[in-house]
C-alpha cells in the first residue's frame, strides 16, 4: 500500500473520530447548558448538531427528551420517531446494521410515551409494534415491562386480539399480578372467551378480597358461560351485603340468575323488596314488575302475569313493554311519537281525538264547521271569568313548523264570524314570529305538539 493511500486512510479515520467526539461534545455541552437552566440554549445547540449531523442518535435522543420536558410534544415525537425508524430499518434494507435491542425498545417506549401524552394511541401502539421483535431479546424482567405497556396500548386502540396475545406472552414468562389478572379477565370477557376469563377473574377476586366490582364481573362471566348456579353463589352474598343503591344496580342481573336456576319465588321476593326502596324510581319499578309478569307467564300462569303487567302500569302508566304485553297501544311521550300517532289516524279518529281534548279542556262543542283528512274547524264555547265565550278552533295535522300567515287567516275568520277568540292547534310547532303575532292579537291561543303530549296522557286515545 502506497504512502499516499495510508495518508488518505488515516485522514478518514481521524475525520470519523473528530465527528464522533464533536457529536459527543455537543451532547455534553447541551447537558451542561440544561443543568444551568438554559434549556432553550441546550435545545438550540442540539438542533444545530442534528442539522449538521442527522445521524447523531445521541443528540437526537437528548433533544427529544428536552423537548418533551419543555412541553413541545409534537416536535419531541417527530425526533423520537426518527430515532426509532433509524434503529429498526426495513427488512428490505440488505446488510442493515443490527442495533442493541435495549436501544430499540427504549426508543419505542419513548415514542409511545410521547404519543400517549398527545392522545395518539394508534401511533403509540404502532411504535411498540415496531420494536416487538427486539423485545424478545431482552431479559425476562425488561421484556415483561415492555409487554405490560404494549398490551395496554393495544387495548386502548381496540386491538383486543393483539392485546390477548401479549397478555398470554407475558403470562408465559412471568406470573401475572392481581391487576393484570383483572385487566386480562375483563379483556377476555369483552371477547366472549368466558372460560378463560373466569379463571383470571377468580384469581383477581381472591387477590382483591372479594371486591364487589370484581365479584360482579365474575358473576357476569359465569352467567354468560351458562354457569347460572355459580353466578347465583356470587350474587346472593353480594346482593345481601350491599346498600340499597348498589342493590338497585345489581337487581336485574340477580333476578335473571334466580329465574335461570328456577328460583322464581326467590326472584319475586327480591323484586318486591327492591321496588319498595325510595331510590327505585317508577321506571325501574315498572320494569321489575313486568319481569315478574314474564316469569309467571313462563310458569303458565297467564292471569297472574296480566295482573302484574297491569300493576306495572300503575307505577308508570305508559310503560311500553307492559302495554305491548297487554295489547295496549302506548300513549305518545314526546312530539315525535305524537306526530307518528296522529299521522296514522283515520279522519274519524283524528276528529275523535281532538274532540276529546277539547272536552277535557272544558269546552262544549257546538258544531263541526269544516273537516277533512288534514284539518278541522269547530265552534266551541266555555265559561271564562263569569262569561260564556265562543271560540273558533282550527286544528291542523301539519308536521312542519307553522308560520304567522295561517294565524292571520284564523284571526280574520274570528273577526268576520264574530267569535270571542280563536284557538290554533298543531301537532308540530309554531315559529317564533307566529307566537309573537298571537300575543299581539290578544285573542288567539296556540297549542303545539309539546303541550299536547301532556294532555293526551289524560284521555283514552282512539286507535285505528
Amino acid at each position: 500500500m502506497t504512502f499516499i493511500a495510508l495518508l488518505v486512510m488515516a485522514a478518514i479515520v481521524l475525520m470519523g473520530l473528530a465527528l464522533y467526539f464533536s457529536g459527543q461534545s455537543a451532547v455534553t455541552a447541551a447537558k451542561q447548558l440544561d443543568a444551568k437552566g438554559d434549556r432553550a440554549g441546550s435545545i438550540a445547540l442540539l438542533a444545530r448538531e442534528i442539522h449538521d449531523h442527522p445521524e447523531n442518535v445521541a443528540a437526537r435522543r437528548l433533544l427529544a427528551d428536552l423537548l418533551e420536558r419543555d412541553g413541545r410534544h409534537e416536535e419531541a415525537l417527530e425526533h423520537a420517531t426518527e430515532i426509532l425508524f433509524s434503529l429498526t430499518p426495513s427488512e428490505l434494507d440488505e446488510g442493515a446494521r443490527e442495533f442493541d435491542p435495549h436501544d430499540i425498545v427504549n426508543a419505542g417506549l419513548q415514542c409511545a410515551r410521547i404519543a400517549s401524552h398527545l392522545n395518539k394511541m394508534q401511533e403509540a401502539f404502532l411504535a411498540l409494534e415496531r420494536c416487538r421483535a427486539a423485545a424478545t431479546k431482552l431479559d425476562r424482567v425488561s421484556r415483561a415491562a415492555f409487554l405490560r405497556v404494549h398490551s395496554q396500548a393495544a387495548e386502548s386502540c381496540g386491538d383486543s386480539s393483539t392485546a390477548i396475545e401479549l397478555y398470554r406472552e407475558l403470562e408465559s414468562i412471568m406470573p401475572l399480578d392481581a391487576t393484570e389478572h383483572l385487566l386480562f379477565g375483563k379483556l377476555l370477557t369483552r371477547m366472549q372467551q368466558w372460560e378463560e376469563s373466569i379463571a383470571h377473574l377468580k384469581i383477581a377476586r381472591e387477590a382483591t378480597h372479594n371486591d364487589p366490582a370484581v365479584a360482579r364481573l365474575l358473576a357476569q362471566a359465569h352467567t354468560n358461560a351458562g354457569d347460572h348456579h355459580e353466578a347465583w353463589a356470587i350474587y346472593k352474598p353480594l346482593f345481601a351485603e350491599r346498600p340499597n343503591f348498589d342493590r338497585i344496580i345489581l337487581v336485574k342481573e340477580y333476578v335473571t340468575t334466580l329465574d335461570q336456576v328456577g328460583n322464581i319465588a326467590g326472584a319475586i321476593d327480591v323484586i318486591e323488596q327492591v321496588i319498595r326502596y325510595p331510590e327505585a324510581g317508577p321506571e325501574l319499578q315498572a320494569e321489575l314488575i313486568c319481569m315478574i309478569g314474564d316469569m309467571l307467564e313462563k310458569s303458565e300462569k297467564p292471569e297472574e302475569a296480566r295482573r302484574e303487567w297491569r300493576r306495572a302500569l300503575v307505577h308508570l302508566p305508559n310503560y311500553a313493554p307492559a302495554c305491548r304485553r297487554l295489547g295496549i297501544r302506548p300513549k305518545p311521550t314526546n312530539t315525535a311519537e305524537l306526530i307518528q300517532y296522529v299521522r296514522g289516524l283515520s279522519e274519524e279518529n283524528f276528529s275523535k281525538l281532538f274532540e276529546k281534548i277539547l272536552v277535557d279542556w272544558g269546552y262544549t262543542i257546538e258544531r263541526v264547521i269544516a273537516f277533512d283528512r288534514d284539518s278541522m274547524d269547530l265552534a266551541v264555547k266555555r265559561p271564562e271569568e263569569s262569561k260564556m265565550l265562543r271560540k273558533l278552533v282550527r286544528i291542523k295535522r301539519w308536521e312542519n313548523q307553522v308560520g304567522k300567515f295561517p294565524l292571520e287567516d284564523l284571526r280574520i275568520d274570528v273577526v268576520e264570524q264574530r267569535y270571542d277568540g280563536g284557538v290554533y292547534i298543531v301537532v308540530s310547532q309554531f315559529s317564533a314570529e307566529a307566537m309573537i303575532d298571537a300575543r299581539r292579537a290578544g285573542n288567539i291561543e296556540l297549542f303545539a305538539g309539546a303541550e299536547l303530549v301532556d294532555l293526551v296522557a289524560r284521555i283514552e286515545l282512539p286507535h285505528d
